[in-house]
């Protein structure tokens, strides 16, 4: 309990206990610039350090990923996005990397549900993922940054429609 209160993600409130912390947009906002930086990165280092064999599993990951017409349900794809992108974090091959993107991971459990059940957004972030991917495997360290960055811009998008409800 300590540990989840001294990474923001619990507050203990007087004569209530330990409370789940809820983000406001700006704060959301702030996490999401940081996820952009770190995710990123991420995609850069990947580029430059991932084995071939890390590549193909991505490539086995990308096609196992549910598209939209697909009943997986929402749950499932944000399960399989998560994999995809620790397979990305794993492919950087950079641990100190890896020790700060995981508080970053921890406070998104803060945002509620996943942005993919919006409408079209499985597509969208599958064909994001591909951008990222084929910018890994053709090893354009600049190219798998910015498609990284993009795609958390546009999940950014997509909580701020769910949180403002304009979906």
């Amino acid at each position: 309990m300590r540990r989840l209160e001294q990474d923001g993600l619990i507050a203990h409130v007087p004569h209530k206990g330990a409370t789940v912390r809820a983000l406001d947009t700006q704060q959301m906002t702030e996490l999401y610039l940081v996820r952009e930086v770190l995710e990123g990165t991420a995609a850069r280092l990947a580029a430059q350090h991932a084995s071939e064999a890390e590549i193909a599993a991505l490539r086995e990951l990308l096609a196992g990923q549910p598209s939209e017409a697909e009943d997986a349900g929402a749950a499932e794809a944000s399960r399989r996005n998560a994999v995809f992108h620790g397979a990305i974090r794993d492919a950087a091959h950079n641990r100190f990397l890896l020790a700060a993107m995981e508080g970053v991971h921890a406070s998104l459990a803060l945002l509620g549900p996943t942005t993919l059940g919006l409408r079209g957004r499985i597509s969208a972030a599958a064909q994001e993922h591909a951008a990222i991917l084929d910018a890994i495997a053709a090893r354009r360290p600049d190219a798998a940054e910015e498609a990284a960055r993009e795609h958390i811009r546009q999940a950014h998008r997509a909580r701020l429609r769910l949180v403002y409800g304009t979906e």
